[in-house]
């Protein structure tokens, strides 16, 4: 992951992750605190979350709606 093998930059990692990693990440954030509440171990967490995140990184990948945000079409 970007943890291990990401560029080594000063700053939050926010200031150079992608539209789709930011859209990620929130999730991943509001599903940890939920799965923290469900009193789930560190290491379940980390196997839920890692597959939810594959998960929603492929499917914003070719979302269109994505694309044409990033390209600031639904800006406008």
């Amino acid at each position: 992951g970007y943890f291990l093998t990401g560029p080594k930059k000063d700053g939050n990692i926010r200031d150079y992750a992608t539209v789709e990693q930011l859209v990620v990440l929130a999730s991943l954030e509001s599903q940890n605190a939920l799965l923290i509440e469900q009193q789930k171990s560190q290491g379940e967490r980390l196997t839920i979350l890692n597959t939810l995140a594959i998960k929603q990184m492929r499917a914003l990948i070719d979302n269109p709606s994505v694309k044409q945000l990033k390209g600031g079409a639904l800006l406008e």
